[in-house]
């Protein structure tokens, strides 16, 4: 027959093993929270919002010898960065642990809340587990980025983004920049490319040779968006622009120059990218999104045109 003494020793002895194996599973939660730094905020130049892929970029210019390029086409390209706009679902000032945290706290706080539950570790375990999960599978299934940025900014944003034809602002300002250095025409020279139907033009080589070119410039925005400033919650328009010129006679890679410019990536002789409050860069339909955008496109065509690395003649 069970004294109360008895039962005073089995559930203490019950309560001593709850605390141990929530003590363990602390541990292992703490483990998994505090693996690395939890930043407060977004890191210098982490994107929120991104059109299009960046690729590989080199450190420097890849050149190959052979005769200068008197006459350069640069060619239009209808394809854009701008059809895979999107907004970046993801928050690196939230932890990684905080919502398996959260979880073990909640399961925590019920068995504390429900002292007859002692009794039965199995069960105090499983409540602290159960919560536990449902902790962490909540945080993955949040978009944390709708809790710091505005609906209509966001559709402010991509509804400019996609109306920008960066590429083309890009290609006319670099003959714009060319034909300054060089003090001659510079042929804008059409092309269709199988996922751009709707541009008009042909291959580059027949084009370059039907029109008596020496060579072509394939110049290009690979990636563009915003990305997170220097200071709290200030955001900056970041590019990737891809540069090639090829040789019209035998279709010989000549040049080769990557650009990443934006928050965090400083570039030697273009200024530092501005930031702003993303409410700032949505007002107006996006019209300092578009301008600040526009500006940077014409100062990477000039600074890709002043290469001295170039296989062209200058005055």
């Amino acid at each position: 027959m069970l004294t109360m003494r008895h039962c005073t020793r089995a559930r203490g002895r019950s309560a001593q093993f709850t605390r141990a194996a929530c003590s363990v599973l602390l541990l292992a939660i703490l483990g998994v929270a505090c693996a690395g730094p939890t930043p407060s905020r977004d890191s210098e130049g982490t994107p929120v919002f991104r059109a299009g892929q960046a690729g590989p970029a080199p450190e420097a210019a890849m050149t190959s010898p052979g005769p200068t390029l008197d006459r350069l086409g640069v060619l239009l390209l209808g394809d854009d960065p701008t059809r895979q706009a999107a907004w970046v679902t993801r928050d690196p000032g939230r932890s990684a642990g905080s919502g398996t945290a959260t979880g073990f706290t909640t399961g925590v706080g019920i068995i504390m809340g429900a002292p007859v539950i002692l009794l039965f570790w199995p069960a105090a375990v499983g409540v602290v587990v159960g919560s536990t999960i449902l902790g962490a599978a909540g945080e993955i299934s949040q978009d944390p980025s709708q809790y710091r940025i505005a609906p209509p900014d966001r559709a402010a944003i991509l509804e400019a983004t996609t109306g920008l034809r960066a590429n083309r602002l890009l290609q006319t300002s670099m003959a714009e920049a060319l034909q300054v250095r060089t003090g001659r025409a510079v042929v804008l020279v059409p092309v269709r490319e199988a996922q751009s139907p709707e541009t008009s033009g042909g291959d580059p080589l027949v084009e370059a040779r039907r029109q008596e070119l020496d060579g072509w410039l394939d110049v290009r925005v690979e990636a563009l968006g915003l990305a997170a400033g220097a200071e709290p919650e200030t955001f900056g328009v970041f590019l990737q622009v891809r540069a090639r010129i090829v040789e019209a006679r035998d279709g010989r890679l000549r040049y080769e120059r990557v650009v990443s410019y934006g928050p965090g990536q400083p570039v030697e002789g273009l200024p530092r990218p501005a930031s702003y409050s993303l409410a700032f860069l949505a007002v107006g339909q996006a019209s300092v999104f578009r301008y600040e955008v526009t500006q940077a496109l014409g100062q990477i065509a000039r600074h890709l045109a002043a290469d001295p690395a170039l296989p062209i003649a200058g005055r």
